[in-house]
Protein backbone atom coordinates (compact mmCIF):
# COMPACT_ATOMS: atom_id res chain seq x y z
CA UNK A 1 0.00 0.00 0.00
CA UNK A 2 1.24 3.47 -0.93
CA UNK A 3 0.90 6.21 1.69
CA UNK A 4 1.56 9.94 1.93
CA UNK A 5 1.59 12.14 5.05
CA UNK A 6 1.13 15.89 4.69
CA UNK A 7 -0.18 18.88 6.63
CA UNK A 8 -3.72 19.96 5.69
CA UNK A 9 -3.25 23.04 3.50
CA UNK A 10 -5.84 25.60 2.43
CA UNK A 11 -6.91 24.79 -1.15
CA UNK A 12 -3.37 23.61 -1.92
CA UNK A 13 -1.39 23.89 -5.14
CA UNK A 14 -1.67 21.17 -7.84
CA UNK A 15 1.53 19.45 -6.66
CA UNK A 16 -0.28 18.52 -3.44
CA UNK A 17 -2.79 16.65 -5.58
CA UNK A 18 0.00 14.94 -7.49
CA UNK A 19 0.87 13.44 -4.12
CA UNK A 20 -2.74 12.39 -3.63
CA UNK A 21 -2.80 10.89 -7.12
CA UNK A 22 0.23 8.75 -6.33
CA UNK A 23 -1.07 7.01 -3.18
CA UNK A 24 -3.78 4.76 -1.79
CA UNK A 25 -3.95 6.34 1.68
CA UNK A 26 -3.40 9.95 2.65
CA UNK A 27 -2.73 10.94 6.25
CA UNK A 28 -3.33 14.56 7.22
CA UNK A 29 -0.45 15.51 9.54
CA UNK A 30 -2.63 17.58 11.86
CA UNK A 31 -0.82 17.10 15.20
CA UNK A 32 2.39 18.89 14.25
CA UNK A 33 3.17 22.54 14.93
CA UNK A 34 1.44 25.27 12.96
CA UNK A 35 3.86 27.34 10.86
CA UNK A 36 3.15 31.03 10.45
CA UNK A 37 3.35 32.28 6.86
CA UNK A 38 2.98 28.71 5.68
CA UNK A 39 0.20 27.21 3.59
CA UNK A 40 -2.21 26.02 6.28
CA UNK A 41 -4.26 29.22 6.09
CA UNK A 42 -3.28 30.92 2.86
CA UNK A 43 -2.76 30.42 -0.87
CA UNK A 44 -2.44 32.23 -4.19
CA UNK A 45 -5.40 33.07 -6.42
CA UNK A 46 -5.79 34.92 -9.70
CA UNK A 47 -6.58 38.61 -9.11
CA UNK A 48 -6.49 41.07 -12.00
CA UNK A 49 -4.25 38.75 -13.97
CA UNK A 50 -1.69 38.27 -11.19
CA UNK A 51 -1.06 35.91 -8.28
CA UNK A 52 -2.63 37.30 -5.10
CA UNK A 53 -1.93 35.79 -1.69
CA UNK A 54 -5.12 35.38 0.33
CA UNK A 55 -5.04 34.56 4.05
CA UNK A 56 -7.74 32.97 6.21
CA UNK A 57 -7.90 34.84 9.52
CA UNK A 58 -7.06 32.78 12.61
CA UNK A 59 -7.52 33.18 16.37
CA UNK A 60 -4.14 34.09 17.91
CA UNK A 61 -2.36 31.26 16.11
CA UNK A 62 1.09 30.47 17.47
CA UNK A 63 3.86 28.21 16.25
CA UNK A 64 3.53 26.50 19.63
CA UNK A 65 0.04 25.34 18.63
CA UNK A 66 -0.70 22.08 16.87
CA UNK A 67 -2.46 22.53 13.55
CA UNK A 68 -5.52 20.65 14.80
CA UNK A 69 -5.96 23.17 17.64
CA UNK A 70 -5.79 26.35 15.54
CA UNK A 71 -9.18 28.08 15.38
CA UNK A 72 -10.59 30.20 12.57
CA UNK A 73 -11.38 33.85 13.35
CA UNK A 74 -14.93 34.53 12.18
CA UNK A 75 -15.04 38.04 13.66
CA UNK A 76 -13.20 39.31 10.59
CA UNK A 77 -14.71 39.57 7.10
CA UNK A 78 -12.30 37.24 5.34
CA UNK A 79 -15.12 34.97 4.09
CA UNK A 80 -16.85 37.85 2.31
CA UNK A 81 -13.54 39.04 0.91
CA UNK A 82 -12.69 35.61 -0.44
CA UNK A 83 -16.06 35.22 -2.17
CA UNK A 84 -15.59 38.69 -3.69
CA UNK A 85 -12.23 37.57 -5.11
CA UNK A 86 -13.95 34.63 -6.78
CA UNK A 87 -16.82 36.73 -8.11
CA UNK A 88 -14.67 39.53 -9.50
CA UNK A 89 -11.91 37.38 -10.98
CA UNK A 90 -13.41 34.04 -11.95
CA UNK A 91 -16.90 34.94 -13.17
CA UNK A 92 -15.98 34.08 -16.78
CA UNK A 93 -14.40 30.71 -15.94
CA UNK A 94 -16.27 27.68 -17.29
CA UNK A 95 -16.78 26.12 -13.83
CA UNK A 96 -17.37 29.35 -11.95
CA UNK A 97 -20.91 28.57 -10.77
CA UNK A 98 -20.03 25.06 -9.61
CA UNK A 99 -17.03 26.10 -7.52
CA UNK A 100 -18.49 29.34 -6.24
CA UNK A 101 -21.32 27.21 -4.82
CA UNK A 102 -18.78 24.66 -3.53
CA UNK A 103 -16.82 27.33 -1.68
CA UNK A 104 -19.87 29.15 -0.31
CA UNK A 105 -21.25 25.89 1.07
CA UNK A 106 -18.01 25.03 2.89
CA UNK A 107 -17.39 28.54 4.19
CA UNK A 108 -20.95 28.82 5.47
CA UNK A 109 -20.46 25.65 7.49
CA UNK A 110 -18.33 27.69 9.91
CA UNK A 111 -15.78 25.01 10.78
CA UNK A 112 -14.21 25.82 14.14
CA UNK A 113 -10.71 24.68 13.23
CA UNK A 114 -8.69 25.49 10.11
CA UNK A 115 -7.64 21.85 9.77
CA UNK A 116 -11.27 20.73 9.55
CA UNK A 117 -12.05 23.29 6.85
CA UNK A 118 -8.96 22.35 4.85
CA UNK A 119 -9.57 18.61 5.08
CA UNK A 120 -13.20 19.01 4.04
CA UNK A 121 -12.18 21.09 1.00
CA UNK A 122 -9.49 18.62 -0.08
CA UNK A 123 -11.75 15.61 0.34
CA UNK A 124 -14.56 17.41 -1.49
CA UNK A 125 -12.26 18.15 -4.43
CA UNK A 126 -11.14 14.51 -4.50
CA UNK A 127 -14.79 13.42 -4.60
CA UNK A 128 -15.41 15.71 -7.57
CA UNK A 129 -12.35 14.29 -9.36
CA UNK A 130 -13.28 10.71 -8.40
CA UNK A 131 -9.97 10.23 -6.60
CA UNK A 132 -11.01 7.46 -4.24
CA UNK A 133 -8.51 7.59 -1.41
CA UNK A 134 -8.52 6.57 2.23
CA UNK A 135 -8.09 9.65 4.43
CA UNK A 136 -6.91 9.61 8.03
CA UNK A 137 -5.67 12.14 10.59
CA UNK A 138 -2.33 11.62 12.31
CA UNK A 139 -3.91 12.80 15.58
CA UNK A 140 -6.02 9.63 15.60
CA UNK A 141 -3.03 7.30 15.13
CA UNK A 142 -0.82 5.71 17.78
CA UNK A 143 2.77 6.66 16.97
CA UNK A 144 5.81 8.06 18.76
CA UNK A 145 5.24 11.82 18.73
CA UNK A 146 8.55 12.45 20.51
CA UNK A 147 10.59 10.78 17.75
CA UNK A 148 12.51 12.48 14.96
CA UNK A 149 10.62 13.56 11.85
CA UNK A 150 11.82 10.51 9.92
CA UNK A 151 10.97 8.09 12.73
CA UNK A 152 7.48 9.59 13.03
CA UNK A 153 6.90 8.87 9.36
CA UNK A 154 8.28 5.35 9.67
CA UNK A 155 6.14 4.48 12.68
CA UNK A 156 2.99 5.77 10.95
CA UNK A 157 3.89 3.74 7.86
CA UNK A 158 4.38 0.64 9.99
CA UNK A 159 1.06 1.15 11.78
CA UNK A 160 -0.75 1.57 8.46
CA UNK A 161 1.01 -1.44 6.87
CA UNK A 162 2.45 0.72 4.12
CA UNK A 163 4.86 -0.77 1.59
CA UNK A 164 5.64 2.57 -0.08
CA UNK A 165 5.98 6.05 1.35
CA UNK A 166 5.56 8.91 -1.13
CA UNK A 167 6.76 12.39 -0.15
CA UNK A 168 6.76 15.78 -1.83
CA UNK A 169 10.01 16.55 -3.66
CA UNK A 170 10.88 19.21 -1.07
CA UNK A 171 11.71 16.44 1.39
CA UNK A 172 14.31 14.74 -0.77
CA UNK A 173 17.16 15.91 1.47
CA UNK A 174 15.32 15.10 4.70
CA UNK A 175 14.80 11.37 4.39
CA UNK A 176 17.20 8.48 3.78
CA UNK A 177 16.04 5.88 1.25
CA UNK A 178 18.37 3.26 2.69
CA UNK A 179 16.90 3.73 6.16
CA UNK A 180 13.38 3.26 4.80
CA UNK A 181 14.46 0.17 2.86
CA UNK A 182 15.84 -1.41 6.04
CA UNK A 183 12.35 -0.95 7.53
CA UNK A 184 10.78 -2.67 4.52
CA UNK A 185 9.39 0.54 3.01
CA UNK A 186 10.18 1.93 -0.44
CA UNK A 187 10.67 5.71 -0.39
CA UNK A 188 9.86 7.88 -3.41
CA UNK A 189 9.39 11.59 -4.08
CA UNK A 190 6.82 13.24 -6.31
CA UNK A 191 8.40 15.63 -8.80
CA UNK A 192 5.71 17.79 -10.40
CA UNK A 193 6.10 18.74 -14.05
CA UNK A 194 5.04 22.15 -15.35
CA UNK A 195 1.30 22.55 -15.86
CA UNK A 196 -0.23 25.12 -18.21
CA UNK A 197 -3.92 25.55 -19.02
CA UNK A 198 -5.99 28.37 -20.46
CA UNK A 199 -6.97 30.88 -17.78
CA UNK A 200 -7.93 34.13 -19.50
CA UNK A 201 -7.93 34.33 -23.29
CA UNK A 202 -5.08 36.34 -24.72
CA UNK A 203 -3.23 36.62 -21.43
CA UNK A 204 -0.08 34.91 -20.18
CA UNK A 205 -0.50 31.91 -17.91
CA UNK A 206 -0.05 32.69 -14.20
CA UNK A 207 1.57 29.71 -12.39
CA UNK A 208 1.86 28.68 -8.73
CA UNK A 209 -1.80 29.15 -7.85
CA UNK A 210 -4.24 27.14 -5.76
CA UNK A 211 -5.88 24.03 -7.22
CA UNK A 212 -9.09 26.08 -7.19
CA UNK A 213 -7.78 28.07 -10.16
CA UNK A 214 -7.39 24.92 -12.25
CA UNK A 215 -10.80 23.66 -11.18
CA UNK A 216 -12.39 26.93 -12.28
CA UNK A 217 -10.91 26.84 -15.78
CA UNK A 218 -10.63 23.11 -16.57
CA UNK A 219 -13.24 20.36 -16.66
CA UNK A 220 -12.83 17.32 -14.41
CA UNK A 221 -11.19 15.14 -17.07
CA UNK A 222 -8.66 17.86 -17.93
CA UNK A 223 -7.79 18.23 -14.24
CA UNK A 224 -7.38 14.47 -13.89
CA UNK A 225 -4.97 14.51 -16.84
CA UNK A 226 -2.96 17.37 -15.33
CA UNK A 227 -2.73 15.50 -12.04
CA UNK A 228 -0.92 12.62 -13.73
CA UNK A 229 1.80 15.06 -14.86
CA UNK A 230 4.48 14.07 -12.36
CA UNK A 231 7.37 11.66 -11.95
CA UNK A 232 8.44 9.53 -9.00
CA UNK A 233 12.08 9.80 -7.97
Amino acid sequence: MRIAIMQPYFLPYPGYFHLLQAVDEFVFFDDVNFIKRGWVNRNNFLVQGRAHLFTVSLMNASQNDLIKDVKINYSEKWKDNFIKILKFNYSKAKNYERFLTFMEAHLNWDYEYISDLNMALIEGICDYLELKRTFKKSSTLDYNRAASAEEKILTICAQENATNYINAIGGIDLYDKAHFTKKGIELNFVESKPIIYEQQKGKDFVPHLSILDMLMFCDAEQVRQHLTNYALK
